[in-house]
């Protein structure tokens, strides 16, 4: 039914916006594609409100696939996961709300990149938990299906989400700035929280949401290790000791000996990035530290 739902939609929306597909999209992600029969983009959290309830007022069946850019590849790409799916690309909900510097906050939509976000904070004391994946793939919709960046869980950056639920109504849940009232950003809120409720869920469509900007620290280093596989035991063990006495500030990055030759190891290597950062003299410090233990 989905697929005329399509020509619902372009008699209720300004049809410029509603794509139609005879033939399923491939992608780069070159997954197995479900049946999708066409496409909306996005440009307003009104529309949003208004496809959802024109969806409910149709058959109250039909599935929409929201995606922010459409470059979540190890994780889905723009697949849905059944058939007969119509997609709301979200990449038109790229606004930057607020950025707040002295308290460490953003507020963003869906469409707003990793590098949008990161170059608006140039020069400043905040950064963001980036990933190593392209500068144009989306910080809000990445974090919402639990990429990793190099810091941490992305997960661990969402304060708050502001959600289209199924019956149209729109909703904030965890932490949201007040205007004129400071407070600590504590994503849990009173009670319940559920703001990872929403995560790599079906439960409502994200239109926005608060992330944590991160203290810019005063040096960062990567130091690169590499080592013979017969070694690999001897490695883990002295990483994971590493790690727990928190020698290790970032995600810690272990390549076999295929992937190594991509990041510029020897063939038959396992190659390491090990990120460190702080203070200056103590990125110094740890960077002898860790050249004198691993030997």
């Amino acid at each position: 039914m989905s697929e005329s739902f399509i020509s619902f939609l372009e008699k209720h929306l300004d049809n410029r916006n509603v794509v139609a597909y005879v033939n399923t999209p491939n992608d780069v992600g070159e997954y197995t594609s479900p049946s999708v029969s066409g496409r909306v983009d996005v440009s307003s959290i009104e529309q949003v409100i208004r496809i959802v309830q024109l969806a409910d007022q149709y058959d109250g069946e039909t599935a929409l696939y929201p995606y922010s850019t459409g470059f979540n590849w190890g994780l889905g790409s723009t697949k849905p996961p059944s058939d007969n799916t119509v997609q709301l690309k979200l990449n038109g909900l790229n606004k930057i709300r607020e950025i707040n510097i002295a308290e460490g906050y953003a507020v963003i939509e869906p469409g707003v990149t990793q590098g949008t976000l990161s170059r608006k904070l140039l020069n400043t004391n905040r950064f963001i938990n980036v990933t190593a994946s392209s500068a144009e793939t989306s910080f809000l919709g990445n974090a919402l299906d639990r990429g990793v960046g190099l810091r941490h869980q992305r997960t661990e950056d969402l304060l708050g989400l502001e959600i289209v639920l199924a019956n149209g109504t729109l909703h904030r849940v965890g932490w949201w700035p007040e205007q004129g009232k400071q407070s600590a950003l504590y994503s849990h809120g009173i009670g319940p929280s559920l703001v990872q409720f929403f995560t790599q869920s079906n439960l409502g469509i994200i239109t926005g949401g608060v992330v944590r900007l991160l203290n810019r620290p005063e040096k960062s280093r990567v130091a690169y290790i590499s080592f013979s596989p017969e070694n690999l035991e001897y490695a883990i063990n002295t990483f994971q000791h590493w790690s727990a006495q928190g020698l290790i500030h970032g995600v810690l990055k272990i390549y076999d000996e295929t992937s190594t030759l991509t990041y510029g190891a020897n063939k038959g290597e396992f190659l390491v990035h090990l990120p460190i950062s702080g203070a200056a003299s103590v990125v110094s410090a740890l960077s002898i530290a860790l050249e004198t233990e691993f030997v």
